[in-house]
């Protein structure tokens, strides 16, 4: 195709960031679940949530499309758990292609990963 006619007009919208943690100690949240799909953006949501993430410990649901090491190394950091959709665990070497994943705090692990995981008796 060729797109050479075509008139490309760009614009800036400016707008109003806010952290994780400014947010719901402003507005006196404590999550307990947190989904996260900002096309690229997760690791600086995570960065500037690690208040929350310690103090309230939520689970998390996040698409990683992008830092996906560094987003890795801080829910290790905060001590949680990590898991494909199906409730298998991610290893080291697959973090490189894990997108979606649910992070759980290794302290609530147990119980919360025997929730995911289908059970052989339903079968």
């Amino acid at each position: 195709r060729d797109f050479s006619g075509l008139k490309v007009e760009i614009h800036e919208t400016r707008v109003q960031c806010n952290t994780l943690d400014a947010y719901c100690s402003s507005q006196k949240i404590k999550p307990n679940f947190i989904k996260i799909d900002i096309e690229g953006a997760e690791y600086l949501a995570l960065f500037g949530g690690q208040a929350v993430l310690r103090d309230c410990r939520p689970v998390l649901m996040v698409e990683i499309s992008h830092q996906v090491k560094e987003c890795f190394e801080l829910l290790d950091r905060l001590n949680y758990a990590i898991f494909r959709p199906d409730g298998s665990a991610v290893t080291a070497d697959a973090r490189d292609i894990v997108f979606n994943i649910f992070a759980l705090p290794r302290e609530r692990g147990t119980a919360l990963t025997q929730a995911l995981t289908p059970s052989e008796r339903h079968s």
